[in-house]
């Protein structure tokens, strides 16, 4: 995990620089600082919450054979295996942990790959070119969807969005994921999807500026979605945007999960032995 998500972050910095994008912007620190709260809070926690069960068991059973260390028990009662509920409990919880780490490790893998297939072949994975005409305009749809919620909300997203205040649909030279470029970065996704059948049909750069697009306004969405001031059933309604917009940007082709499940595969089962006994 630490060196998947090291190299998560060291793929956004090396693309931030390539791309002249300000190295506060190249990645999102504050999700980076809670990634690395937990790596550090979550053994402590696990430490406290074991030695607390150990604890435990020895006031409720002290004199119970699950206490004994495996050279005791050989000695002692000459047997050589643990008990079998001590076995049982180890195999059961390294079956969870196998289950619930191999899943975390798995989406990191294949993020990991796909951001380092976008930086080398852009014009290849930054959009599911497999993505039927119905897809398509799924997107384009949502796209047309968000501006009419917000056209609804303008009351509250006034100011934060600069609806109204824009100049169409014009792009500024340099442009930049902002709130208030929602409008005109709207109208220029619309433009550059309409009548597009597959993102074959687009050439690299106007791919990759469709992508942007995309994701910028799904950046913002989720940044509406927080506000205090809308209702619950409408931030239900821009999630759904949400997964709309973004269904052909967020893939992963299947040799990808292949390629991931088999590394994290025969790693498990060349770590298996260390796993078990440091348990």
């Amino acid at each position: 995990s630490h060196t998947l998500i090291g190299s998560i972050l060291g793929v956004g910095l090396a693309n931030a620089l390539i791309t002249d994008v300000p190295l506060a912007e190249g990645i999102n620190w504050q999700k980076a600082i809670d990634i690395g709260l937990s790596l550090i809070f979550s053994p402590l926690a696990g430490f406290m919450v074991a030695a607390l069960v150990l604890l435990g068991l020895k006031w409720w059973r002290p004199l119970s054979k699950m206490h004994k260390t495996p050279e005791t028990r050989r000695e002692l009662d000459e047997k050589k295996h643990p008990p079998f509920w001590n076995r049982l409990v180890l195999v059961l919880s390294a079956m969870a942990v196998s289950f619930v780490h191999g899943s975390n490790d798995g989406q990191k893998g294949i993020g990991l790959i796909m951001l380092v297939l976008i930086g080398i072949v852009p014009a290849k994975f930054v959009l599911d070119l497999n993505s039927t005409t119905y897809q398509i305009e799924r997107t384009r749809d949502a796209a047309l969807h968000l501006s009419q919620f917000y056209q609804r909300h303008t009351d509250t997203l006034g100011d934060m969005l600069a609806l109204g205040k824009s100049n169409g649909s014009e792009m500024p030279q340099f442009y930049r994921c902002d709130p208030k470029q929602t409008e005109p970065t709207i109208n220029a996704l619309l433009r550059d999807l309409r009548g597009v059948p597959s993102y074959n049909d687009l050439d690299a750069d106007e791919r990759v500026q469709v992508r942007r697009y995309l994701l910028c306004l799904d950046d913002t969405a989720k940044k509406v979605g927080k506000l205090s001031d809308l209702p619950a059933r409408e931030k239900a309604d821009l999630e759904k945007l949400r997964k709309d917009l973004t269904a052909t940007t967020e893939y992963a082709p299947f040799w990808v999960i292949i390629a991931v499940a088999l590394a994290l595969g025969i790693g498990t089962m060349v770590g298996w032995k260390r796993v078990v006994l440091t348990v």
